[in-house]
């Protein structure tokens, strides 16, 4: 039963309880007379109830898991609280200049054509967060990548990019079992590849691999 009562301002459309609900229809006099308050309107529906301290139970069950794969990079710092996790800002220009077909690395500068554009870089920044595009380092960005290639001062800027690199002294790759309320779950972490996420994925993925394979068949052979 839903009641409606129109001097508390609540509004009732029949088309939506029609959309909304399995089946609806308005309530018989005899059926207002049940309840003892005067409602303005009322409507019985047919429709699903989630009890939640149910459903909510059951919701969990159907996530657990024998394994979790941790690969938060940069935000590890705080989901794990490994304060060794630190970033590293970088921030670069791509740039529209199909004429350079050669990549160049100098000091802290880099030019890198791509397929569509060319990277201009950049920045190396220990314990920055910030993801905003630096007028200043875009500055030096152009002024040292200029001088290693002149012509990029004429390219079309395409865009501005930042990007934090999850930086620790070694990456983290191991098991940690982990006990919540009893229960203990295998986290395989997987972060703290610095600049080198890319280079050392394939490497990474396939120890990621053998290790979630040793956690099933240990938990296959205790239930045995």
């Amino acid at each position: 039963y839903m009641l409606f009562d129109e001097q508390r301002g609540e509004v009732y459309e029949r088309s939506d309880c029609d959309e909304e609900m399995i089946s609806c229809r308005d309530m018989t006099a005899q059926e207002m007379n049940l309840f003892p308050k005067k409602w303005t309107k009322g409507v019985f529906v047919t429709t699903y109830y989630a009890e939640c301290t149910k459903l909510l139970p059951f919701l969990m069950q159907e996530f657990k898991s024998k394994a979790m794969i941790n690969c938060t990079g940069v935000e590890a710092n705080k989901l794990c609280g490994d304060r060794t996790v630190y970033p590293i800002r970088g921030q670069v220009y791509r740039v529209n200049a199909p004429w350079i077909r050669h990549g160049v690395i100098a000091g802290d500068h880099y030019i890198l054509p791509n397929s569509d554009s060319v990277v201009l870089g950049g920045t190396h920044q220990n314990h920055n967060s910030s993801r905003e595009v630096d007028t200043k380092d875009g500055d030096d960005i152009m002024k040292g990548c200029a001088q290693l290639v002149p012509s990029v001062k004429t390219a079309q800027v395409v865009k501005q990019w930042v990007g934090l690199r999850p930086a620790r002294e070694s990456v983290r790759l191991e098991v940690e079992v982990v006990t919540n309320l009893g229960n203990k779950l295998h986290v395989v972490h997987n972060y703290g590849h610095g600049g080198s996420g890319v280079t050392l994925s394939y490497g990474c993925a396939r120890e990621v691999l053998h290790n979630v394979n040793q956690i099933l068949a240990t938990n296959m052979y205790l239930q045995l």
